[in-house]
């Protein structure tokens, strides 16, 4: 968790001037007004929060695998692919806008863009929180589970 918080202030850094000349060259217009701005911020934590439980997801997978860094890779490309990373999710076919709405990726990058945006309405915003929510409640379930079946499985051996 410190590691993805840690990385928080670089990505910043990094992330800033692009927005800024975005907003100057292209003239990119963003929702500033106060409600906007904790929606944002909540759905960045929630996004946080679903980046953390895969990754820790993926940790887990250690008690029975040697190289769980191929499946934290596998997710990292997955993960850059659908989030809007690398392809703007608008630009996606609309056959595949309507189901990518529901996957956890889009959480993880492209939800709180669109909402500071001002791209999404109340109802969408809305929807986006509650799936939210079901991802972050799927994979803490997921964690758990993986997490005692680990341990169960560790102290069998003899630890």
């Amino acid at each position: 968790f410190t590691r993805v918080l840690a990385s928080k202030p670089i990505q910043t850094v990094l992330v800033l001037p692009p927005i800024v000349m975005a907003s100057i060259l292209l003239g990119a217009k963003y929702d500033l007004a106060p409600l906007n701005g904790v929606l944002v911020l909540l759905a960045l934590f929630g996004g946080l929060l679903i980046e953390f439980l895969v990754q820790t997801i993926i940790g887990t997978f250690a008690f029975w695998i040697t190289q769980a860094t191929a499946i934290a890779e596998l997710w990292f490309w997955i993960r850059s692919f659908l989030s809007g990373w690398i392809i703007p999710i608008a630009v996606f076919p609309i056959a595949l806008i309507g189901p990518l709405t529901y996957l956890p990726f889009r959480y993880v990058l492209s939800f709180p863009i669109e909402i500071i945006l001002g791209r999404l309405s109340i109802d969408q915003i809305a929807l986006g929180f509650g799936v939210l929510a079901i991802w972050i409640g799927v994979f803490w379930w997921a964690f758990t589970l993986l997490w005692r079946r680990g341990l169960r499985l560790y102290g069998a051996v003899g630890a």
